[in-house]
């Protein structure tokens, strides 16, 4: 009689538990909720039709982007369209790909080619920006 006692009072106990963290898991928040921010790091080669919807795919909500002059419209348009904030990065890229390429510049000619950027439609709609990502590296 003891041991049916017993045997029924840690049933109930390991039932309780059981059921206690079941509930408690599913009113525990999935760790994608408690991560608002998530983003990539893409290149604009690598941009197509599907890429937004890629990036829909696994909740990203920024995009870090090398800026290429002339060259961002449709990237930049189709990112914000799907509620994607971007970084976009300003460093060697952006004179290589500057018309004409220059990656022997002078200040002047990357503060030109800078404020010819931030002129842009598509500038205006970036986030974010990130001035030359590797200062260290001698030939930049």
């Amino acid at each position: 009689m003891k041991n049916k006692k017993m045997a029924m009072v840690i049933g109930i106990v390991v039932f309780l538990l059981v059921v206690g963290s079941y509930t408690v898991t599913l009113n525990t928040p999935s760790p994608l909720a408690e991560t608002p921010e998530f983003g990539v790091c893409l290149h604009l080669y690598q941009f197509d039709n599907k890429t937004t919807e890629l990036l829909e795919q696994i909740n990203s909500t920024w995009v870090r982007i090398d800026w290429i002059p002339n060259q961002m419209d449709n990237a930049v348009n189709a990112m914000k369209a799907n509620g994607i904030k971007i970084l976009a990065i300003l460093d060697h890229n952006t004179m290589n790909f500057a018309d004409p390429p220059n990656l022997d510049f002078s200040l002047a000619q990357w503060t030109a080619t800078v404020q010819g950027i931030m002129a842009t439609d598509a500038a205006k709609k970036v986030d974010a920006w990130e001035i030359w990502n590797e200062p260290n590296v001698d030939k930049f």
